[in-house]
């Protein structure tokens, strides 16, 4: 596309502009380079990196003179990277259809349920969320980013109409929307889950929390639909910003898709699904009630997506959940353990009532907080982790540069000191969990969930927690066989040499 055709600006040249990129790092011959100002990074300092590595015309805030290419000078260059993106890489036009799943907690959950229904029913679909990007031939794992950059989301898009893919179900969050990534996607159908207090560090106050939220839906057009939590009066309000038509789902009599008759077995949930289309029987292998509403946002998309119903609910009997949410980590061994990437008060909660109704001896928590975030939620979270466990273990995630201790600190307060463990190291907090556990007890992870990645100062090292846990179990099982098929090792040297 004409550069002065991407702008609409007859005075600029008719250079070719064949991609966008906000990381100078990734630039190819023939770029538009757009300096983003983040919150710690200015992206005024690479565009000389930029210009080395091809790009052919830079979007600033203000001048570089020493840079001799086509600069274009905006207010707010951040502000239209999502529309320039959207314009380059035809988001609008290309045919695909767009389902965009916003709230504090359930995104991934419920972005993963609606994908499995729509490439049951014979759709292809394309994911876009915490867990990463994944549609046919291409698979990767979490970025630093829920939703991605405006330059690669769009570009993704690109890729995912040549693969075949006929709907892009994707996690939006407040930080993208906040941040114009999401600018000119034509939502079809947007979800939201749920809301309560998180992601104040960035964004200040809830207030400014709910507002960012409100952004999807207001983008909304007449011809889409909003699909709302009948069960939280917050996402209740975003119906009166949106002129989009509004379903609900939830367990309220009010509620469009409504659950009633929940159970949860080991085999997984069921409930009854009440809504226009008739009754149906639901089950599923995932658990809580939290993904009975997880579930029912799902299958409220169906009406607005022309998805056989039927044949939606029928889909949900072999999901077995998203990586890294209630990820089982079974090697045989005589008690359970779980990941969750449950993080924010809300979430906590949900994933510790479900799993404290799970039969069990004892159950230990392994949590954390990570730096950087919202420290009023700290001594929240500690409290909740030590109501429902017999054993909380408080350990470390995400420290960037912060004192752990204080951390930690911070999560102990209004708690006696012998009311939880800390182990600072979070591998060795999950060791001494797994070395300790009784038969029939209960091990939950909670935080990290599928990441595979730690901050930790200024380096992010790899880290796979479950792949530890499996290490962890492997060594506290092979340990246990030595033994048996040894028993003299447990016999002091003295005693076996008389």
């Amino acid at each position: 596309m004409k550069l002065s055709a991407l702008f609409e600006d007859q005075s600029l040249p008719p250079l070719e502009i064949h991609a966008i990129y906000t990381d100078s790092r990734k630039v190819t011959p023939g770029s538009l380079f757009i300096a983003v100002r983040g919150l710690t990074v200015d992206g005024h300092r690479f565009a000389g990196q930029a210009v080395q590595h091809g790009a052919v015309a830079l979007l600033l805030a203000h001048p570089l003179p020493e840079l001799k290419v086509v600069q274009i000078i905006r207010p707010q260059p951040e502000g239209l990277v999502g529309a320039l993106c959207a314009a380059l890489y035809q988001t609008a036009t290309n045919g695909l259809q767009y389902i965009g799943v916003t709230g504090t907690d359930g995104k991934t959950t419920t972005t993963r349920l609606l994908a499995h229904i729509l490439n049951h029913c014979g759709r292809v679909a394309g994911y876009i969320g915490t867990s990463g990007i994944d549609y046919p031939g291409y698979i990767s794992h979490h970025d630093e980013n829920t939703t991605p950059e405006a330059a690669l989301l769009h570009q993704t898009f690109s890729r995912m109409k040549t693969a075949g893919v006929t709907q892009v179900v994707m996690e939006v969050s407040s930080h993208a929307l906040d941040q114009h990534r999401v600018d000119g996607i034509p939502y079809q159908t947007a979800v939201f889950t749920n809301f309560a207090r998180d992601h104040i560090d960035y964004h200040g106050s809830v207030e400014n929390y709910y507002e960012a939220k409100l952004k999807l839906f207001r983008g909304l057009s007449p011809s889409a639909t909003a699909v709302l939590n009948a069960d939280d009066q917050k996402v209740l309000q975003a119906a009166t910003a949106t002129r989009a038509a509004v379903l609900t789902f939830g367990t309220s009599g009010q509620a469009d898709y409504r659950g009633e008759a929940y159970q949860d077995t080991p085999d997984g949930l069921s409930f009854m699904l009440v809504c226009p289309q008739g009754t149906f029987q639901v089950s599923t292998g995932i658990h809580g009630r939290f993904n009975m509403l997880n579930c029912l946002a799902a299958l409220a998309c169906c009406q607005s997506l022309k998805l056989p119903l039927q044949e939606a609910v029928a889909s949900l009997a072999d999901f077995k959940g998203a990586p890294g949410r209630q990820e089982a980590v079974d090697l045989g061994q005589d008690f359970k353990v779980y990941s969750d990437f449950a993080h924010t008060v809300q979430g906590v909660e949900a994933v510790l009532r479900w799993v404290s109704s799970v039969p069990h001896h004892k159950l230990w928590t392994v949590v954390a907080c990570s730096a950087r975030r919202d420290e009023a939620k700290r001594p929240l979270i500690g409290q909740l982790v030590c109501r429902y466990s017999d054993h909380p273990v408080f350990t470390t995630d995400m420290l960037y540069d912060e004192n752990p201790r204080q951390i930690i600190a911070e999560m102990g307060q209004g708690l006696e000191p012998d009311q939880y463990l800390t182990i600072i190291n979070r591998f060795e907090a999950i060791r001494y969990c797994i070395d300790q556990a009784e038969p029939n007890d209960i091990i939950i992870v909670l935080g990290n969930g599928d990441y595979l990645s730690l901050p930790i100062g200024d380096k992010n090292i790899y880290y796979n927690e479950v792949e530890l846990m499996k290490l962890c179990i492997s060594e506290r099982m092979a340990r246990q066989e030595y033994r048996r098929l040894t028993p003299e090792a447990d016999v002091p040297a003295e005693r076996r040499d008389k």
